[in-house]
């Protein structure tokens, strides 16, 4: 899986305004209004990486759940990044 171009990682921050750049990785804090939403979130993102074999970054601190993805293996954001930035995205919209 090839790294993303400067041009490709802005296009992917205009498409998922709610991602930011941390050290080089996609960021997004999700809120949520009960700590264990916050987890069932995360239990159902980690089935997905693990799925795909993409594993994130991720903090819970109490109702704040913070999720990074970076491709450590390519040393870069790759697809693998923004797809599954998107589909926490729309995991957070279901809720």
């Amino acid at each position: 899986m090839a790294l993303l171009s400067e041009t490709e990682v802005k296009q992917t921050l205009e498409q998922l305004p709610e991602w930011k750049l941390d050290d080089g990785m996609l960021r997004r804090d999700f809120q949520f209004d009960e700590y264990l939403k916050g987890v069932d979130f995360v239990r159902q993102v980690a089935n997905q990486a693990e799925a795909k074999d993409h594993h994130p970054y991720v903090i819970i601190d109490h109702t704040t759940v913070t999720i990074k993805w970076f491709s450590f293996d390519q040393g870069g954001l790759t697809e693998k990044d923004t797809a599954m930035a998107a589909y926490c995205d729309e995991l957070f919209n279901l809720k």
